[in-house]
């Protein structure tokens, strides 16, 4: 992936992220900045206790005609250290 020009390491999450990188993408996509329907969360590993990572969101009522509640969207998290963890969750309004 080519280097954008941003140091995110030791910013943390928070409203002034979105000064730094944009508002994230309200669609289906793999890596990247989730857009969170609500609030920021990040499941911990199973097997170690660390902070998972994100991995991809899949928008409600995109071309897989899925719904997750009122204007949802499913996300999955994986481990750094254990990637064969991996955690769905989803948002809604």
């Amino acid at each position: 992936m080519p280097d954008a020009g941003i140091d995110v390491e030791g910013i943390g999450y928070g409203p002034h992220l979105d000064e730094v990188i944009g508002t994230p993408t309200q669609s289906d996509k793999l890596g990247g900045w989730p857009n969170w329907v609500q609030y920021r969360e990040r499941p911990s590993c199973r097997e170690c206790g660390a902070e998972m990572i994100h991995l991809y969101q899949l928008d409600d009522g995109g071309p897989h005609d899925l719904m997750f509640g009122d204007a949802g969207c499913a996300y999955v998290s994986y481990c750094r250290s254990h990637p064969e963890v991996m955690t769905p969750l989803w948002q809604c309004h």
